[in-house]
């Protein structure tokens, strides 16, 4: 990816996660090629045990296998779709290593390892696009957007679970991400996080002077120090540094 695009992520485990000795269930990841960039960040159900494992591994399956379909030429619009139910048969794969005595069995290790949200991005020279299953936030430009399910996400992983295990508010389930597509010639800045920054939107306006690598990593960490946080809180931001260079010259590989 070119220098002339600033990229930082930063995630901590929230006060709360500490305090009940718990590990982080957020998880990031950042995939580029030369004229691609794909951010992603899943958070695990807080009431899964092992929440965090679903997090990690769909989180770096969901980057990585955009980057590959968008190399391979499949349009930004259409892989949202296919992108979803890849995830679902790599889940599917996952809980095919393991025995279950019944299907609410299969379904209790689901909701403690492979319920997450996911919250991601696309980049191409054409399009900006956005793609989420769950809760978070994300910000275009100075513009705010709080992805808010009411504390109940339609899960992806909820396509692992027997139907009849499942209340009506769960059916009929998902079969795509939300999308949402913006022009990228219209902002200089984007960003995901994950749900703990509805509450924390006051330090958002912070985030954009960072300039040293590590630079959010740090912030993060200070802030957390401060007792902000109570929940684990991830984030990536993208910036381009001069307004004269459009994204589509600095994600176009030079000749």
């Amino acid at each position: 990816m070119t220098p002339q695009i600033i990229i930082h992520t930063g995630q901590v485990i929230g006060r709360d996660h500490l305090l009940m000795g718990k590990n982080c269930q957020d998880a990031l990841a950042i995939a580029t090629d030369t004229n691609i960039l794909v951010g992603v960040i899943c958070d695990g159900c807080g009431e899964g045990g092992y929440s965090e494992v679903g997090a990690r591994l769909g989180c770096q399956f969901i980057a990585s296998q955009a980057l590959l379909l968008l190399k391979k030429g499949i349009s930004p619009f259409t892989l949202p779709q296919l992108l979803y139910w890849k995830t679902i048969a790599f889940l599917e794969q996952l809980l095919g290593c393991y025995t279950f005595n019944s299907i609410q069995d299969r379904a209790n290790f689901t909701q403690n390892h492979f319920l997450f949200t996911v919250n991601g991005f696309l980049l191409t020279p054409e399009v900006l696009l956005f793609f989420s299953s769950g809760d978070g936030i994300r910000i275009v430009g100075e513009k705010l957007e709080v992805l808010d399910q009411n504390n109940q996400p339609l899960y992806i992983g909820y396509h692992l679970v027997d139907p009849t295990l499942l209340t009506p508010s769960l059916t009929p389930r998902p079969t795509s991400f939300d999308t949402t597509p913006v022009d990228p010639q219209c902002t200089d800045k984007f960003a995901i996080g994950s749900d703990a920054w509805v509450i924390e939107q006051a330090l958002l306006t912070e985030v954009w002077s960072i300039r040293h690598p590590n630079g959010l990593q740090r912030f993060l960490n200070l802030k957390s120090r401060e007792r902000h946080f109570t929940d684990d809180a991830s984030l990536i931001t993208v910036q381009r540094q001069s307004r004269r260079l459009p994204w589509t010259q600095l994600l176009t590989p030079k000749r």
